[in-house]
């Protein structure tokens, strides 16, 4: 878990801001030489998009480009949780817009 200021935006920006500097903190890691990355979401459409970018809003295609990019040489998978299965994340996320 991490937590970062994405400024003011839209709760699928802010999402996949979130899985793009997951991605980068793994990949700088020692774990990406070893282990697989399993990127876990409560937002159901960047699932979608990363498994089918084209479907991506265009406005949202240089963030999943990016994040496709740094997965690139790693094993990885995205999976959709369910919001109440993922409650500590979003109380984090919701203490950010205090911010």
């Amino acid at each position: 878990m991490l937590s970062k200021s994405v400024g003011c935006c839209d709760a699928a920006t802010a999402e996949l801001l979130a899985l793009k500097e997951a991605i980068y903190l793994f990949c700088d890691s020692l774990w990406a030489r070893s282990f697989m990355m399993l990127l876990e979401t409560d937002c159901a459409m960047c699932v979608e998009w990363f498994n089918h970018p084209n479907s991506a809003p265009t406005a949202f295609m240089s963030i999943i480009a990016d994040c496709l990019k740094g997965c690139s040489d790693l094993s990885w998978s995205i999976h959709a949780i369910p919001r109440a299965t993922n409650v500590s994340a979003d109380k984090l996320a919701k203490s950010g817009i205090l911010l």
